[in-house]
């Protein structure tokens, strides 16, 4: 505990008394739950809580806005909060906040110079002492009127005018207000833009641009070195059950066993609590001896602001989305007090946040790993500052991008003005999942066959339900062949936020009866194999794990030619492809068929399982990685393997008959990718 703020707590302080009861029981050291706060939480559910994980702040957090209603409490309640957690920037806020409210901003003032005594003007490098509607602190509240003066000093820029400013980032940001306002004239004053709704985004825009540009600039000019990589570290965004996620542990676990013994690699997840599943895939890596860290729990600045790896930032980071800042204040140090030779940073929300970290901690080479379209291509996902972060993060020295099927680098070598031959196109590992099933599953299908009685179609789906797979559409098909075959039944495995309004439009339909909604599950292979076909109605994908997996199962595959979706199949061979927005008649056209030649699906799923088995093997995807990664393996053919000069391509050490055999694969990938 730092003694800088031991607590002056009132005798009634629940919260320290909860925190000691549960040290005095010995869960000091108990990991936190991956489960959030309970929704509406009573507080003795929380105190509850709290003893049960004496050094998990979020508890006592929420513990503390509840009790926090008399301002001479809620100073106490801070004080203990700060004492138990003294490296919590957020606490410390709190703290201040609460003691403005008490007494006064020169209090709050005090409290900063004595907790940074060692760095001048401390409080110029922290938030200013402002509340939110809610009564928090804020991190950076001076976003708007910082934003607008630094606006207004920008003269109006004359139409043949080269070069960028902070207002040219701001407009050309891809929105159409900000574009129009570009056509009507860029000349019309910044306190006019500063009046537009997108002002947020242009403002971070400006701040993204002119805070990588600088850093990029430093880099670029000393460019890091590494003679070999000895340690790795890989972010993302969640554990949990999804296709990313799975390549994600897949690779962790194949890099820590194809590596040499004193690789090290180290997994940071930004949370495991921000999504129900969050931690689905948590058991394989501690199974594998690999530990999940969570950056949400490291200290804001590192501890300190006055040696804090963002401290040059912190201006910029002031007009920077708040929630970005804040994790990039959490990584930065972080990774800089790990310093690994490679940050293998995994889909776009990680990217948006890792990539800046990785830079201010001087990371020497930083790997961005994408999986899927790029975020243009996504209208749910897309944030204007994509742009500037993609953009400059690729300009960087030892900064690649590799992604996971050639209709993704095409598509990023659109957006970003890149050589497509310079993107590194690793197409996922997926090994054929197990048939067999739990005792829970066995006996719900049992359940469900009976209900059912013999159908001649068993259609089913692995998906997230959520917009971009448009299960709905899913829905709405099924509802269709009903129509000309009333003994055809579906299975849908998976969750996603719209999973209860999936399964009430079944039952507004009248045809729940027909439907087996499982729900997320740890037996997939067992529910493909009681699937006649398989239905993928996606917007967009990367390259779908599930269409892999069908076919490994012998399962034909009807889907939409959504982004690498042709990629993952051989369309009209092992799959029939629909057209990118279609009705609800036309997948039923295509499903019927299959339903109507039982021969013409044993065939699909014969020839699909045995190309899928080839294209997509977890070694192949294994061997690419580790050696786009540059890492030594631990058992080789009597060479080292170097890092691939070329990304995307095959070594040319490889033994001729593997290498044939991949060169064929590759052959047979581009014939079936031609009709793109």
């Amino acid at each position: 505990m730092d003694s800088r703020f031991l607590a002056v707590l009132s005798e009634t302080d629940v919260i320290k008394e909860a925190y000691e009861a549960g040290i005095a029981a010995g869960h000091g050291d108990r990991k936190s739950p991956r489960d959030a706060i309970p929704a509406n939480a009573a507080l003795d559910e929380l105190l509850a809580l709290i003893r049960a994980y004496p050094g998990h702040e979020d508890f006592q957090w929420a513990a503390a806005r509840s009790l926090g209603e008399d301002r001479r409490q809620a100073t106490a309640l801070w004080q203990g909060m700060v004492a138990r957690f003294p490296h919590s920037h957020d606490a410390f806020c709190a703290l201040l906040a609460a003691t403005v409210l008490h007494s006064g901003a020169e209090a709050a003032r005090a409290l900063i110079d004595h907790r940074y005594a060692c760095l001048p003007c401390a409080a110029e490098h922290l938030a200013r002492l402002e509340q939110t509607d809610e009564g928090m602190l804020r991190l950076f509240p001076e976003q708007d009127r910082a934003w607008r003066a630094t606006a207004a000093r920008i003269p109006a820029p004359p139409s043949s005018r080269v070069g960028v400013t902070l207002l040219d980032r701001a407009v050309a940001i891809g929105r159409v207000p900000i574009r129009k306002l570009l056509r009507i004239g860029t000349g019309r004053r910044a306190a006019e833009l500063a009046r537009e709704r997108d002002v947020k985004a242009a403002r971070a825009i400006g701040a993204l641009g002119v805070l990588f540009d600088g850093i990029i600039a430093r880099r670029n000019a000393h460019p890091p070195t590494s003679t070999s990589t000895r340690s790795v570290t890989m972010l993302t965004g969640s554990l949990g059950a999804g296709g990313g996620e799975r390549q994600f542990v897949q690779t962790a676990i194949g890099l820590h066993a194809l590596a040499e013994p004193s690789l090290g690699v180290r997994v940071i997840v930004r949370s495991l609590a921000s999504r129900v599943d969050g931690g689905f895939f948590v058991g394989e890596l501690q199974r594998a001896g690999i530990r999940t860290h969570n950056f949400q729990e490291f200290p804001d600045f590192g501890g300190d602001v006055a040696t804090s790896a963002v401290r040059p930032a912190m201006d910029a980071l002031k007009l920077v989305p708040a929630r970005m800042a804040r994790n990039v204040i959490k990584l930065s140090d972080e990774l800089r007090k790990n310093r690994p030779d490679v940050v293998h940073i995994w889909q776009d929300g990680m990217i948006y946040h890792g990539g800046l970290a990785a830079l201010l901690a001087g990371v020497p080479r930083i790997v961005l790993n994408a999986r899927s379209v790029p975020p243009i291509d996504r209208p749910d996902r897309y944030r204007p500052e994509y742009d500037v972060i993609y953009r400059s993060l690729l300009s960087a020295e030892n900064v690649v991008l590799s992604v996971n099927s050639r209709h993704a680098a095409m598509r990023f070598a659109d957006w970003l003005r890149l050589d497509p031959a310079k993107i590194a196109v690793i197409p996922n590992g997926v090994a054929a999942l197990p048939s067999a099933g739990g005792d829970d599953a066995v006996e719900r299908y049992r359940r469900f066959d009976a209900a059912t009685g013999p159908s001649p179609l068993t259609l089913g789906t692995v998906m997230r339900m959520d917009r971009n797979k448009r299960p709905f559409l899913w829905v709405d098909a099924a509802a269709s062949i009903l129509q000309v075959q009333p003994k055809a039944r579906f299975i849908l495995v998976g969750g996603g936020e719209l999973r209860e309004q999936t399964m009430r439009r079944v039952a507004r339909q009248g045809i729940a009866d027909r439907f087996l909604f499982v729900g997320l599950s740890s037996c997939v292979g067992y529910w493909l194999s009681k699937m006649d076909a398989f239905l993928l109605t996606s917007t967009y994908e990367g390259l779908p794990n599930s269409l892999i997996e069908a076919q490994l199962a012998c399962v034909p595959a009807i889907t939409t030619p959504a982004g690498g979706a042709l990629e993952a199949v051989i369309p009209g061979v092992s799959a029939l492809v629909t057209s990118a927005d279609p009705a609800p008649e036309e997948i039923a056209a295509r499903i019927l068929v299959l339903m109507e030649n039982p021969d013409l699906r044993r065939r699909m799923g014969k020839i699909g399982a045995g190309w899928a088995a080839d294209a997509f093997s977890v070694s192949r995807m294994l061997d690419r990685t580790v050696d786009f990664l540059g890492v030594a393996r631990a058992r080789t053919d009597g060479s080292h393997t170097d890092t691939l000069a070329e990304f995307g391509h095959d070594l040319p050490r490889e033994s001729a008959q593997r290498f044939d055999r991949r060169a064929r694969i590759d052959q047979q990938d581009e014939r079936h990718a031609a009709g793109l």
